[in-house]
């Protein structure tokens, strides 16, 4: 009796486990695995700390608005470029909350994949809007400034760069991921995904209409690049092609600007 059960004691020894580096009864997992499994798939955030992202985002989003719009109409030097800083800090601040209290497993990552949906949507989106806008009979946008520090300063690092990044953060990255994790576990993936794809273009262009109106057009595109770059996240599990996206469309659009300043 002796004998046999030594033996197999020996046989199970032997038996080896098929995932490499894995020990038998061990719950590691490896980096293979890990990889594998993104937020969309895995929610390793409660709906508690889900819904309290959410309505700290909300509320950020609308505080920022207000102390924004007021701001700018102090009549103070710089104000309009202070409240804008100061919409774009309380967005990140929330942002920053929600992303560390509810993470998603692998939203940042990069892909070179990420940039050449970031160009082709780009390059697609400018193209439709100058078609809905009727660009073709239009002369080139001009933003009047003067000198290349102004152009720097007020046009390309705020428009081009800082408002993309953070705007897709906060509506892209929060926003609708967190409504996706909140309702994909009822079990419809397609309608979470249009709610939280909505629910973000709805806000993002709402946060546009807050300090000037918004001609049809304009608002159209707003609707159709929140709706792309939504989409683009819920595709890929990735915010980097979003990002990357509205930074060039932001970017082409103050290309066009240059040139009509050069041509006046």
């Amino acid at each position: 009796m002796r004998n046999e059960s030594s033996a197999s004691r020996r046989g199970q020894a032997d038996v080896v486990d098929p995932v490499p580096g894995h020990k038998r009864g061990s719950t590691h997992m490896g980096s293979g695995s890990r990889r594998r499994v993104d937020w969309r798939q895995s929610n390793s955030a409660s709906s508690q700390r889900l819904r309290r992202a959410l309505i700290v985002v909300l509320l950020a989003g609308f505080v920022g608005v207000v102390v924004s719009v007021l701001g700018a109409q102090t009549g103070v030097e710089w104000a309009p470029q202070l409240s804008v800083g100061a919409l774009w800090f309380v967005l990140l601040s929330a942002s920053i909350y929600a992303l560390v209290s509810a993470p998603a497993r692998s939203l940042f990552a990069f892909r070179s994949s990420d940039l050449l949906w970031g160009v082709g949507l780009a390059v697609l989106l400018r193209l439709g809007g100058g078609l809905l806008a009727g660009a073709n009979t239009l002369p080139f946008p001009t933003i009047p400034l003067e000198g290349m520090l102004d152009w720097v300063t007020m046009v390309v690092l705020p428009q081009g760069f800082l408002g993309p990044v953070v705007e897709e953060i906060y509506f892209r990255a929060v926003l609708t991921v967190v409504v996706y994790r909140l309702l994909r576990p009822l079990g419809r993936p397609l309608l979470a995904g249009l709610s939280a794809v909505f629910a973000s273009a709805g806000c993002f262009v709402l946060l546009h209409c807050a300090f000037a109106p918004l001609p049809a057009a304009d608002a159209v595109m707003l609707l159709t690049l929140s709706v792309t770059c939504s989409s683009l996240v819920l595709m890929t599990g990735r915010i980097w092609g979003a990002v990357l996206t509205h930074i060039f469309y932001n970017v082409s659009y103050v290309a066009l600007a240059a040139v009509g300043f050069l041509l006046a």
